[in-house]
């Protein structure tokens, strides 16, 4: 069960059972669905639904600036709007992992 979902089904059912016993049985903090109850339900815009398709089709290689260059040539959109919903989604790009050289270091110390 994903946080979304236990947090509607404790909602619905809070007249029944107290939200702290709910929340203790699914292994959440109450603080935790208090904070999250009113956050809006996950329906993307237009806009929002061409972003992510444009992230999962590069397997979230690209930032913010390539899928705003690729967003603009179909639609005008600014590139902060595309950096505030890909940050606010989640839909960053995968940082590389930066390798050190052991032959580089092996060598400076001659």
């Amino acid at each position: 069960m994903t946080k979304e979902n236990i947090i509607r089904f404790i909602e619905q059912h809070k007249r029944q059972l107290p939200i702290s016993k709910m929340a203790q049985l699914f292994g959440i903090s109450r603080s935790t669905f208090y904070r999250n109850r009113k956050l809006k339900p996950l329906s993307l815009t237009s806009v929002e639904e061409r972003i992510h398709q444009l992230v999962q089709e590069n397997h979230f290689l690209f930032g913010y600036r390539k899928i705003h260059a690729l967003l603009s040539r179909e639609l005008v959109i600014g590139i902060n709007k595309v950096a505030r919903i890909m940050k606010h989604r989640g839909w960053n790009c995968i940082a590389k992992i930066k390798k050190i050289s052991s032959y580089r270091s092996s060598a400076q110390s001659f």
